[in-house]
């Protein structure tokens, strides 16, 4: 009967074991996933501030545009 209790307590070290470095892992992969998150949103922020100068820059509205001389 001990032997069974010593072997049934060594399994569930082995389980808790197992199952902490799985936290350790999915923990350190949403870290990761969180940095690269905000990596990408400071560059789409930096994409629309490049398209908002261009379109104010650059482009005038289709109304605006006539026609060349040559029609």
């Amino acid at each position: 009967m001990i032997d069974t209790l010593i072997k049934r307590i060594n399994e569930l070290e082995i389980q808790s074991a197992h199952h902490q470095r799985m936290t350790e892992d999915l923990s350190t992969i949403i870290t990761k996933q969180g940095i690269d998150v905000d990596n990408l949103n400071q560059k789409l922020n930096n994409l629309i501030d490049r398209v908002k100068t261009f379109e104010n820059n650059n482009l005038s509205p289709v109304a605006d545009e006539q026609v060349p001389p040559h029609y």
